[in-house]
């Protein structure tokens, strides 16, 4: 795989995270209307860019701990993305993230076990 073609593997990998943490926000939430209120409700294009650059890293680091910042100093969105404990689940390599965003004043966290299948990382249930 070249580097560029592995840049957009991880890319796409980073934003089905994204997209697999919104869904696993709304579900741990009061529903739709928990993600209303929600920081990644207000998210633009580039908040979202920076996140999933930012999941991203932190799914490919090697130890854990290394809390990955970013922040959009034109939007007043920011986060921190931990990865914590590596580990084996039903065959599989799974890792949890911690997960802080931000948007304004409105603040949200949580843990989310993501595992690697078919080559993607996607959230454990």
């Amino acid at each position: 795989m070249t580097n560029a073609t592995g840049s957009m593997a991880r890319r796409a990998g980073a934003v089905l995270v994204a997209a697999a943490l919104l869904t696993a926000t709304a579900a741990q939430g009061a529903g739709l209307s928990f993600m209303a209120r929600g920081p990644m409700a207000s998210f633009n294009d580039a908040d979202m860019k920076l996140f999933t650059g930012a999941v991203g890293q932190a799914l490919t680091a090697k130890d854990a701990g290394g809390e990955v910042r970013w922040a959009n100093d034109q939007t007043g969105a920011s986060g921190e993305i931990t990865p914590q404990r590596l580990y084996e689940r039903g065959g599989l390599p799974c890792r949890d993230l911690k997960v802080v965003t931000r948007h304004r004043a409105t603040e949200s966290s949580g843990v989310y076990p993501m595992c690697r299948r078919d080559g993607r990382w996607v959230l454990a249930r």
